[in-house]
């Protein structure tokens, strides 16, 4: 299993010879009369369709999608511990000036303190 951020890998560096195709797939080239080479020939064009999915999905994807994937804590559970996970890499993320991050940071861990109405949703 590759542990490399799909966002950013070379695909192809990771890619087994003979990638099992699913089931479906597999079970229709074993019951066909299909030659050696029209199966490879098969194969290496949907393995081609894949990697070439792969490419566009990684070239269409916002260049933010780590800010996106960070969101999170904002989320009201982690807004409302006593100790929670810090804002400053995703501020970094947004390109925050220093001064700001500073100021915002001090905010976050004050906010703790005012008296919530609402603690489940963020409506």
């Amino acid at each position: 299993m590759c542990r490399e951020d799909f966002l950013t890998v070379r695909i192809e560096n990771y890619l087994y010879p003979k990638p099992y195709l699913g089931y479906s797939f597999e079970k229709t080239v074993e019951d066909s009369n299909i030659s050696p080479e029209s199966e490879k020939c098969l194969r290496d064009r949907c393995v081609s369709f894949i990697l070439h999915l792969g490419n566009q999905l990684q070239q269409r994807l916002p260049h933010n999608i780590n800010v996106l994937e960070n969101i999170s804590l904002l989320s009201v559970s982690n807004t409302l511990k006593v100790v929670k996970d810090t804002l400053i890499p995703l501020m970094e993320m947004m390109d925050i000036e220093m001064e700001t991050i500073g100021k915002i940071n001090v905010q976050w861990d004050n906010i703790t303190n005012i008296k919530w109405l609402e603690k489940t949703d963020t409506h």
